[in-house]
Formats: structure tokens, C-alpha cells, sequence
């Protein structure tokens, strides 16, 4: 199958798996990608999932010594039946080759809260990127799912 280059802007929500496997990356429209989400499962505690982030812990691992960021962190496995299980709380690592600035150490964010991580709306987003991916490399099982939580806090006169 031979994919026409996609303009600059957004992508369908009907072809993500094929635009990443093209360009690596795609944009969706947010009416879009909910649209989507909605066609995959519950976005009932959509209110809980959004407010979280007003709830995120520091990031103390910021090699420039900065405070501008707030994370939680969970890890999930989608397994060969279908089902998306939370693992046991975990340190997120990127080498120094994949994050030269905050990299090379294992980094213990606050855990999402299980209230979120268990919600509908998060079990709806896990089904579709496991849909979605699964469709570019049908072969990887289990996947190994890392989720963050994260903000950067821009305020006058300080760098975010």
C-alpha cells in the first residue's frame, strides 16, 4: 500500500495507525480525537481525569535545578488477551543518549492516583493507543505502557 504524504496540520482519526507508521508522529484535532475515544470506550469520570492534573507532584529531577515541572507516573501492561493491567509503582529511566539534560538516572515520580489510573477515561485512552499501535507492530506483546502526568509552569519571571 503506497500513503500519499499527508499535508501539514491534522490527521483523521480513521487512518492513525497508518499516518505514524508513515510520518513517526501525527496532530489530531481535540474534537477529533475525542470523537474517537468516545467510539472506544467510557469517558464517564472525564471531570476526575482532566481536574488530576491540578494535582501533580514536583519533578525533582531537573538537572538545570529548575521547579517548573509537575508529574505523576504510572506503567501499565496491555497482555496478548486484551487486558491492560496496572503494574506495580516504578521509576522512569531514559538513557543519556534518549535525554541528555534529566537522563542516566532512574526518576521516582509521584504515582498517579489509583482513582485515575483505574477510571474509565483511562482505560478508554490505554484500549485505543494499544488499538493504534498494535496495528503498526502487530507482533509486540505485551506492551509496556508508560503513562505521565505532566506540567510546565510558565510564571512571570521564571523559566518554564
Amino acid at each position: 500500500m503506497t500513503m500519499k504524504p499527508m499535508a501539514p496540520g491534522t490527521t483523521p482519526t480513521s487512518d492513525l495507525s497508518s499516518a505514524i507508521a508513515v510520518h513517526k508522529f501525527v496532530r489530531v484535532a481535540g474534537s477529533d480525537l475525542r470523537s474517537k475515544l468516545t467510539a472506544t470506550g467510557s469517558l464517564g469520570d472525564w471531570e476526575n481525569f482532566s481536574s488530576s492534573w491540578a494535582n501533580l507532584g514536583p519533578d525533582t529531577y531537573m538537572a538545570d535545578g529548575g521547579r517548573y515541572r509537575r508529574r505523576r507516573h504510572a506503567v501499565f501492561t496491555a497482555h496478548d488477551s486484551g487486558a491492560i493491567t496496572r503494574a506495580a509503582h516504578q521509576p522512569h529511566y531514559q538513557s543519556l543518549d534518549h535525554n541528555n539534560l534529566n537522563g542516566g538516572v532512574e526518576r521516582w515520580f509521584e504515582p498517579v492516583e489509583p482513582g485515575i489510573g483505574s477510571g474509565d477515561t483511562c482505560a478508554t485512552l490505554l484500549k485505543m493507543c494499544r488499538e493504534t499501535f498494535s496495528a503498526i507492530a502487530p507482533d509486540a506483546r505485551p506492551w509496556h505502557i508508560e503513562m505521565h502526568q505532566f506540567r510546565i509552569e510558565a510564571k512571570p519571571g521564571t523559566a518554564g
